[in-house]
């Protein structure tokens, strides 16, 4: 359960900068409150997503960079 709690870690501060604006794309500091739980959603996906395909490189990733 380490693993997946370094991944939930790095989910939830990409999720929160997509949501609060801090991104290159995004307009302003805040993004409007309508767009956020779009943006919420799209991330999620894009992280499942990401788990998915690249679940694996990231473990093992992980693992050289923590090992243990």
């Amino acid at each position: 359960m380490y693993n997946l709690s370094l991944i939930t870690i790095c989910f939830i501060v990409f999720s929160i900068n997509q949501v609060t604006g801090f991104w290159p794309l995004a307009s302003g500091l805040l993004r409007p409150a309508w767009e956020a739980p779009f943006l919420f959603l799209i991330s999620y996906f894009l992280f499942l997503l990401l788990l998915l395909f690249f679940g694996n490189s990231i473990l093992i990733i992980q693992y050289w960079i923590f090992p243990g």
